[in-house]
């Protein structure tokens, strides 16, 4: 009898699980429609990934005005998300957080950041639109499992470490598997899975890249602005990308080597890949090796690696130097013309061997996930479970770096918790 009174109780609760950007959105609008909403996440706070977003500076969404362009940056699924980007798109995003006092600029590559450059600014507006519509908050509490009504296949209520709460419906945002230390641990697909739900295997899509020649490792910790890197397979330039990079004790991180990354383990599959990376994409060959024949003559008597100062930062001259063989006491002027030729092919094509991506620990976003097949796309409803709804990374599909990632948590998350409200309400 204490049982039939629980789910009695709580057949108009909406459970979200996730206090992510696709959760906390989600929650919010079904709120704002007048559902009862409780939002769980193991978490002791909210938004935990998305603080550490964009380096804390959380580039939220993309400005690119043309949706089919926008579609298409998310590759052969990106069809699916046609109806949600149109439901509540980047223009929607963007003026629901000028509504909320959060101002937003638009950076190179049609990037858009909040005005303040601080991601905690985006995560309390969205506490606060969840906390105006009454979501009750339970953080630091785990959903352990979710419990099936075999009558009617839909989930009655939700498991947590010692009770089980009755639900109406449920929204899963719990995100991916990469970089599990903020909370992102899987927890989502091995629900689904257990609903009957198929999840293409999770693997990193954003991730620093491993590299096998250590020569470069010598600069970790420098940020390059202004780069590019360019793909070959047999010699055929197969890919190329322009703008900021980090070296690291490993490999190659920052915009575009992450940017680089979601097709990197494809690109490998089909033959032997190298990158080279051009330090200076302004300068043509001759143009480079014009300027250094200048500076050889007007400063012989210098060393080259105080010549090389003025061209490069100072780590980057040492690996220059190592990978030409020459000495860096040589004075500028005992320069040979091969020696000089190698600098200018080096600078503008730096060959690295790319190994592979650095992991789940520490990629920004999982590739797979909920199968797109086994969901309603004008809905995010399970095609499987009645009750069930999904918003976010935990779904088979992701973007390339600039906000798209995010924007698909917006897109999802404010369509799952519309529908599941309005399911809610007609039952």
């Amino acid at each position: 009898m204490e049982e039939q009174r629980n789910d009695g109780a709580g057949q108009g609760i909406l459970a979200v699980i996730g206090g992510g950007p696709a959760g906390l959105l989600a929650a919010g609008r079904a709120a704002e429609l007048g559902a009862r909403v409780v939002l769980f996440d193991k978490n002791p706070e909210a938004g935990v990934k998305l603080l550490i977003s964009g380096k804390g500076r959380c580039n939220y969404t993309n400005a690119e005005p043309d949706i089919q362009q926008f579609i298409a940056a998310y590759g052969k699924d990106g069809r699916f998300l046609y109806s949600a980007l149109n439901t509540f798109g980047p223009d929607h995003i963007q003026a629901f957080f000028e509504a909320r006092g959060v101002p937003s600029v638009v950076e190179r590559g049609k990037r858009v950041f909040p005005e303040s450059r601080s991601s905690s600014d985006i995560r309390d507006a969205l506490v606060r639109y969840a906390q105006d519509g009454g979501v009750q908050f339970r953080f630091g509490e785990e959903v352990r499992d979710l419990s099936i009504a075999e009558e009617t296949g839909r989930i009655r209520r939700i498991v947590l470490a010692d009770s089980g709460e009755p639900v109406g419906a449920v929204i899963l945002a719990t995100g991916g598997a990469a970089y599990p230390r903020t909370g992102s641990t899987g927890d989502g697909y091995r629900f689904a899975k257990k609903l009957g739900h198929t999840i293409v295997e999770p693997r990193p899509s954003i991730a620093p890249i491993r590299i096998r020649e250590s020569g470069i490792f010598a600069a970790q910790g420098l940020d390059l602005k202004n780069v590019s890197i360019t793909a070959w397979i047999d010699g055929k330039k197969r890919d190329e990308r322009f703008g900021d990079l980090s070296i690291t004790h490993f490999g190659l991180s920052g915009p575009i080597a992450m940017d680089f990354s979601r097709d990197l383990l494809d690109l490998m599959k089909e033959g032997p890949l190298t990158l080279t990376i051009d330090f200076k994409p302004a300068l043509s060959y001759e143009m480079l090796d014009a300027r250094f024949q200048r500076e050889f003559l007007k400063r012989g008597r210098e060393e080259i690696k105080s010549v090389l100062r003025a061209l490069l930062p100072e780590p980057m001259v040492g690996v220059m130097l190592s990978a030409c063989r020459i000495y860096p006491p040589t004075p500028a002027a005992e320069i040979t013309k091969e020696e000089r030729q190698s600098l200018c092919s080096h600078l503008k094509a730096y060959p690295v061997t790319p190994e592979g991506l650095l992991g789940l620990n520490w990629a920004i976003v999982t590739s797979g996930g909920v199968s797109l097949k086994e969901v309603e796309p004008k809905t995010m409803r399970s095609r499987l479970v009645p009750n069930l709804f999904f918003a976010g990374e935990i779904l088979d599909i992701d973007g390339p770096t600039g906000g798209f990632n995010l924007q698909i948590c917006w897109s999802t998350g404010w369509v799952a918790g519309e529908q599941a409200a309005h399911l809610l309400s007609e039952e």
